[in-house]
């Protein structure tokens, strides 16, 4: 089968829906099947990443002179939807519209893209976390926390199957396969370590924000703190000389391929509450949240009243951020560890590569 991913990265719309998308892509080449990228060229884009790690991507170029305000992300989407499917139609259209399955990972597109998209595509997949507009798909994937069945009422064809809920987390195998041991070796009893992480882009550059005020208020010897960049992130240069004159011990480490490592010799971590949530809970890695996105609210509090994290919306990170890594004893360590093993197994894509083979097969 040729599979064609519709999913975009920008400094806007960070770097999530690529990564999950790579993380299928990766397990359906596996099995012998085509895969194919379809990337809007946007600031902070991965297409060369998308390459590096072994796949054809067709970059689409945003459009001129365009008016799109149909749903709270549309503007992420940089053209209307029937431009940029009218785009995508001239990269599929070549292949056996029988042989071709599309996977739209995209908050800015919906079944208008869809209906349009179906004219070379035999079946169709949408991955979604928000429920907020129509989808015409064979397969809806949405692996939201507090997400059920109903939330999807109205919003699909009858026909349409659905994955929900977070035994369908999409994680790359390393977290699939590092699962085990950390189950086995996290058994924290001091915070040695801080891992901290707001994502490929952070585009506020939180991070800076972050380390100054861990450097006024929590200035201890005995503690190393990761910081993880990502090689679009356009902060390195800054925070790399902001870093050199501090009293903490700070390594800087951009466009890691092994982030699972530094995950698994955290203590604690720092993180957005984006997709990288759910790699921390795999590892039990217990963490402070920190909200920076309105899309991102509902996971952090939901996982806060799980009790896996802590969650801190960006606004408070200056009174709040101090208070919450003190209330991370090590007996409440443990207790998180255990949480985020037990709401996260590691098998979610797994799951949804059997029920994309079943569409097919």
């Amino acid at each position: 089968m040729n599979f064609f991913f519709r999913c975009d990265a920008s400094i806007s719309i960070g770097s999530g829906h690529v990564m999950r998308c790579l993380t299928l892509a990766k397990l359906l080449k596996n099995k012998g099947e085509s895969c194919r990228f379809l990337c809007k060229n946007l600031d902070g884009n991965l297409i060369q990443f998308i390459k590096r790690s072994g796949y054809d991507v067709d970059v689409i170029e945003p459009e001129i002179n365009f008016q799109n305000n149909e749903f709270y992300h549309s503007s992420w989407l940089q053209s209307t939807q029937e431009y940029d499917a009218k785009q995508c139609l001239r990269f599929i259209q070549g292949s056996d519209r029988n042989n071709n399955i599309v996977i739209v990972d995209h908050y800015a597109l919906s079944q208008s893209w869809e209906n349009i998209i179906r004219s070379v595509s035999h079946k169709m997949i949408a991955i979604d976390d928000l429920a907020d507009r129509k989808h015409h798909v064979e397969l809806l994937i949405d692996s939201g926390l507090s997400r059920k069945d109903k939330d999807y009422d109205g919003l699909v064809n009858e026909t349409c199957q659905l994955l929900i809920g977070v035994k369908f987390v999409p994680l790359r195998p390393e977290f699939t396969y590092f699962h085990k041991l950390a189950t086995k070796i996290r058994n924290p009893n001091d915070i040695k370590k801080i891992l901290i992480n707001l994502g490929g882009v952070d585009k506020d550059n939180l991070t800076s924000k972050i380390l100054q005020i861990l450097e006024n208020d929590y200035n201890k010897k005995d503690v190393i703190f990761d910081v993880i960049l990502g090689a679009t992130s356009p902060w390195i240069e800054s925070i790399q000389k902001m870093t050199k004159n501090m009293k903490n011990k700070i390594n800087i480490h951009v466009g890691v391929s092994n982030i699972h490592e530094f995950m698994l010799n955290a203590d604690i971590a720092i993180g957005a509450a984006g997709s990288t949530s759910w790699e921390r809970c795999c590892l039990g890695l217990p963490t402070v949240l920190i909200c920076i996105a309105q899309n991102q609210i509902q996971l952090a509090n939901d996982l806060d009243q799980l009790g896996v994290a802590k969650m801190l919306k960006s606004e408070n990170l200056e009174e709040g951020l101090i208070l919450k890594i003190q209330e991370l004893s090590s007996m409440r360590l443990r207790e998180m560890s255990q949480r985020c093993f037990q709401l996260i197994d590691g098998q979610g894509a797994n799951r949804i590569l059997s029920a994309i083979e079943l569409l097919y097969r």
